[in-house]
């Protein structure tokens, strides 16, 4: 059994430095059509930590708006009654450019 996620997606926020951690968020977005064949979009927030020289990493080479592929694995937690999901981050592979314009993306 091993616990592992891939994510496709874009950087909500401008990275935050908490200590040792690098946080940030990433959308992912799903399109499908519904049973009346019209389009319908879900977008999914994801809170994802790195740790080490990959939080170095991160913070400073992650923007918002940015198009990421981030492997790593899924993480619960509990704090004053209320279940949080994270993801942490084993590696980061950009797919656009350092930029808040979407239409930057590398050609593939």
């Amino acid at each position: 059994m091993k616990n592992q996620v891939q994510l496709i997606g874009r950087v909500g926020k401008e990275p935050m430095r908490n200590g040792s951690v690098t946080s940030f968020n990433l959308a992912t977005t799903e399109k499908y059509k519904d049973k009346n064949g019209e389009w319908k979009e879900v977008t999914d927030w994801h809170n994802i930590s790195c740790f080490g020289q990959l939080a170095d990493f991160a913070q400073k080479h992650i923007s918002k708006g940015q198009l990421l592929s981030i492997d790593g694995k899924i993480k619960y937690s509990e704090k004053d009654g209320k279940y949080y999901t994270n993801i942490v981050a084993i590696n980061i592979l950009f797919l656009s450019k350092k930029t808040n314009n979407s239409d930057d993306d590398l050609p593939f």
